[in-house]
């Protein structure tokens, strides 16, 4: 797939848009044990910007004993799933699906990134 076929490039404007979308749907607690986790979390969004079969798979993760990051992964994967339903599927530019068709986000005790 070259460039062209991606679309074009996504304005910082609209990626900060998608990363402050997910992290006001992400329900923090702090001082919990599983807030010590970095998860990265991937998924597949359809061309309405919506995560295809509502799957979102680990990537990776570290930090914490393994029900921390449990639980880091399962609030990292509600994140998601609830902030594309909030609005009948993300605030995405159209033209350039192929840039973000494929996602990951990194949720950890620094906040939210993208990968």
């Amino acid at each position: 797939e070259t460039p062209a076929e991606r679309g074009p490039e996504l304005s910082g404007g609209v990626i900060e848009g998608f990363k402050l979308a997910v992290q006001a749907c992400w329900v923090t607690d702090p001082g919990a044990r599983w807030m010590e986790v970095n998860v990265v979390v991937g998924f597949s969004l359809d061309r309405n910007a919506k995560v295809v079969n509502n799957d979102v798979r680990q990537v990776a993760i570290d930090g914490g004993d393994a029900a921390a990051q449990r639980t880091a992964f399962e609030r990292a994967r509600r994140a998601v799933l609830r902030c594309q339903n909030t609005g009948g599927g993300f605030q995405l530019p159209a033209e350039s699906y192929g840039r973000w068709k494929e996602v990951e986000i990194k949720f950890g005790p620094k906040g939210i990134g993208l990968q």
